[in-house]
């Protein structure tokens, strides 16, 4: 799966502009603020419907516009998409007809992002790495969604009878049978997923004492509804329930120990490109699927060896990869070039 065609229209800086990238390497080179990371973002925006920066969907639209507009066409099918975004609202199309769910959008067109700020993946808490081991089940596992969104509205309606001191027991059942079927999709990806991650990790770093662990969130020898039972005082200081799924993490482990508390930034980076890498690389061994790849300022933080290393595995992984950067000397790669300067983008 890949993008034969591109077009966006004020989307932050991006007035209007409109490419055909290649179905492998492209390089988006300019300046800083010149436009580069705005059109990661309307990408980004195709495949999954929201962006990767704070802030409210006013900033997205550029200044004086009232809607911005991102239209895309996947190769393999033909298929246009599109989505829109203004005062009324957004608006999302495929192939014509108008879409409910993002999640559709993100079914069509997966996509990992990396940025300069990846390196908070290791250093902040589980939910960002919770999220990154769910992109992967989401596409390998379709009953996975429908079980979360199951474990979700039953976590909810707990966390309300804790507040007003109801009975938990229902709830205590409901989320134990989903949070079953929860850990296994997971549990088994992230088994399927390190071998490659492994791989990846030894390449880029040349270490091969880097592993991934997965933390089911409550122990599993106890089952979950007896740790909610043991956990019930507790939950109802704090409000809401402590132990569970939603609690679970994946964590990066470099000769046994966490590698946020040690590894330099660019370590950081090059851990974070490897686990990406190996989740593109094991969706399509599983799925028969390609994934579009973005990293924004991939020289950031990397020496020429590692610099090089990354972008002959990126080149070697088969799939659309959108690059960016300030000097297209510490860039060397055989892509497609595209000059980016004051909101307008051609081709080089």
């Amino acid at each position: 799966m890949h993008l034969s065609y591109l077009e966006a229209e004020n989307v932050r800086c991006l007035s209007h502009i409109a490419i055909h990238p290649s179905p492998r390497i492209n390089v988006l080179l300019g300046a800083n603020a010149s436009g580069k990371t705005s059109l990661l973002e309307a990408i980004y925006l195709l495949g999954r419907g929201r962006t990767f920066r704070k802030g409210c969907v006013s900033h997205l639209i550029r200044d004086g516009a009232r809607r911005l507009v991102v239209f895309g066409r996947l190769a393999e099918e033909g298929i246009p998409l599109g989505i829109s975004k203004g005062p009324q609202g957004t608006e999302i199309h495929l192939g014509g007809k108008p879409l409910r769910q993002t999640s559709e959008l993100a079914n069509r067109l997966p996509l990992r992002f990396i940025n300069t700020n990846s390196h908070q993946l290791l250093e902040q808490g589980a939910k960002q790495r919770r999220r990154l081991m769910d992109w992967g089940v989401f596409y390998e596992e379709p009953r996975f969604l429908p079980a979360w969104q199951r474990y979700a509205r039953a976590m909810r309606q707990r966390n309300q009878a804790l507040r007003r001191e109801e009975p938990l027991g229902p709830w205590d059942e409901m989320l134990e049978q989903e949070a079953v079927h929860l850990h296994a999709y997971r549990a088994g990806y992230v088994e399927r997923l390190g071998p490659y991650f492994s791989r990846y990790a030894e390449g880029l770093l040349e270490n091969a004492g880097v592993r991934i662990s997965y933390r089911p969130g409550w122990p599993l020898e106890e089952g979950l509804k007896a740790s909610l039972e043991r956990s019930r005082e507790r939950d109802r200081v704090a409000g809401y329930t402590t132990l569970g799924p939603h609690r679970a993490d994946m964590q990066i482990l470099w000769e046994g120990r966490q590698a946020q508390h040690w590894a330099s930034s660019g370590q950081h980076k090059l851990l974070v490109c490897a686990l990406s890498l190996a989740q593109v690389a094991l969706l399509r061994e599983r799925t028969g699927r390609c994934c579009l790849v973005l990293i924004d300022d991939l020289a950031a933080e990397l020496d020429e060896v590692h610099r090089r290393r990354l972008l002959r595995a990126l080149e070697a992984l088969g799939s659309q990869v959108f690059l960016t950067g300030t000097d297209r000397g510490l860039l060397e790669t055989q892509g497609k070039w595209f000059h980016v300067e004051r909101g307008q983008v051609q081709e080089s």
